[in-house]
Order: C-alpha cells, then structure tokens, then sequence
C-alpha cells in the first residue's frame, strides 16, 4: 500500500466523523429522533476501524509488523498488541472501540428498543438496558476525532523515518 492510501483511510476516517458529527448535532436537533443516534455510532465505529486499518497498513508496508487477515477484529487485536505501546496510546482507547461495538452489536440483536426521553433504550434478551443520549454520542466523536488526529501525526511522523 502507498502512502496516498493511508491518507485515503485517514481522510475516509476524517469524513465519517464529520457526517457523526452532523448527525449528532444538526440532524438530531432537527429530528429529534433518538434512533439517528444508532447511525452516529455506526459512523464513529467505522472511523475508529478506517484509522487503525491505515496505521497497520503503514507499519506493515514499512516491515513492523507482519502480515495479518485483514478484517475488523484481526486489526484491532494487532493494534491492541503491537501498537499501543509501541505509538504511546492510552490503553482505555480499546475499551471505548469494545463499547462502541458491543453497542452496535446489541442494537443489531436486540429483541426490542425504543426511544424515551431522548434517549435510545437497546434492550437485551435478559432485559438489561444500554441508553444511548447525544451526550454519550458526542463523548465517542470527540474520542475518535482525538484517536484519528493523533495518528494522523504519527503517520506524518513516521513517514520522514522510512
């Protein structure tokens, strides 16, 4: 891979924010349907992947890691293991991208949901409840704006090392 597609990832990563973003603010004061929520998630999970996808490309082409399947899972379990440490990252990052997940992921499964008071309720089979709020919505933007710019700079960094 080259570096005009690490950028492509970046700048893909950079743009689904900006449409979370819009989502979040414009579009829910505008609709104020709590389920548009779901679909900001969406965003900022594919961001969170888009980013981490450029970085394991880069290092791979610059031989720092080896070769790795190449789905969501695999790259975020290659990040967790070789590049957390290795590029300085806060260890809770992975934690917020498993939240992020498991989010989705209930939502995807959920037998029933609803919107109360603002919020999307995501009910599981054993009847526990996730709330997701545009708060909560805006804290994962501005955790993977943070996430995204900070390899942005090691990427930049990295490429003057080559």
């Amino acid at each position: 891979m080259q570096e005009d597609n690490y950028n492509e990832k970046l700048q893909n990563a950079n743009k689904l924010l900006k449409t979370a973003e819009y989502l979040a603010t414009t579009t829910y004061k505008l609709v104020k349907d709590p389920k548009i929520l779901m679909n900001v998630l969406q965003k900022v999970h594919e961001a969170f992947d888009e980013s981490i996808a450029a970085l394991l490309y880069r290092d791979r082409d610059v031989k720092l890691i080896s070769h790795f399947h190449d789905s969501s899972q695999s790259r975020l379990n290659i990040f967790q293991q070789k590049c957390i440490k290795r590029y300085g990252f806060n260890k809770k990052i992975i934690a917020t991208i498993n939240e992020l997940k498991e989010l989705i992921e209930d939502h995807k499964n959920s037998p029933m949901e609803f919107a109360r008071k603002k919020e999307f309720i995501i009910c599981n089979d054993n009847f526990k409840f996730k709330k997701v709020n545009v708060g909560s919505a805006k804290e994962f933007i501005d955790k993977a704006k943070e996430f995204v710019y900070k390899l942005e700079k090691i990427i930049q960094l990295n490429k003057f090392k080559e």
